[in-house]
């Protein structure tokens, strides 16, 4: 519980139906020790197949390299948002390509540094980011694909690739899931790409293997 509820928080929420196909929502939020946050969340259905969303905060906000460099003060109103395109095809198949920014993270120059420089401000930082569920730099693009039923009926496939756009490393995922009545058997791959001490060429396994079985009861 202390995780989670050792602050006082509050969020306040407005949502209207402009049409059938657009409904945003708007979000302000705070707490203990942090500055009022303002979001906006957008989805609109751009054909019978395509459904477009836009996520965004922004407010007063510390750069993630003061929180873990206890660095002076930076505060300024820094943004994070996410935006994309979910497309169904009709054998099936569920695309996903969304792009993503971190205003608080590093940019290019700021992450080259830090990699170069001492390895205690590097793993300071990692680990900060890792705490916090963050991403270490600023733009990302994540991509995810869905085929159900694929080839077989009760085979499920999957695909995800997320993207540094920054220091061009990669995490990539594959899974295979077949479904019974009360029991599933999937097997997952997982590769990261990139350079030593990038977002995902420095996590310290290369290649996973993982097979799951599920029984519902």
């Amino acid at each position: 519980l202390g995780a989670t509820n050792q602050r006082a928080r509050w969020q306040l929420g407005l949502s209207e139906k402009l049409s059938d196909a657009l409904s945003p929502q708007w979000l302000l939020s705070g707490g203990a020790g942090q500055s009022p946050q303002l979001g906006l969340n957008l989805s609109a259905l751009a054909n019978a197949a395509t459904v477009a969303y836009f996520e965004w905060s922004g407010g007063l906000a510390a750069s993630l390299a003061a929180q873990a460099l206890k660095r002076p003060d930076d505060a300024a109103f820094r943004s994070r948002l996410s935006a994309g395109l979910t497309y169904t095809t009709t054998n099936n198949v569920s695309l996903t390509a969304e792009y993503q920014y971190n205003g608080a993270g590093l940019d290019q120059a700021g992450w080259n540094a830090l990699r170069r420089g001492p390895p205690a401000a590097y793993g300071l930082y990692r680990g900060l980011v890792a705490n916090l569920q963050d991403s270490p730099t600023r733009d990302h693009v994540f991509v995810y694909a869905v085929w159900q039923d694929a080839l077989v009926k009760r085979l499920d496939l999957t695909a995800m690739v997320r993207y540094d756009a920054v220091d061009h490393s990669r995490l990539q995922w594959l899974e295979a899931r077949y479904h019974w009545t009360r029991v599933d058997i999937a097997l997952q791959a997982q590769l990261n790409t990139g350079h030593p001490g990038s977002n995902y060429g420095a996590l310290p396994d290369r290649r996973l293997w993982q097979a799951l079985v599920r029984y519902f009861f």
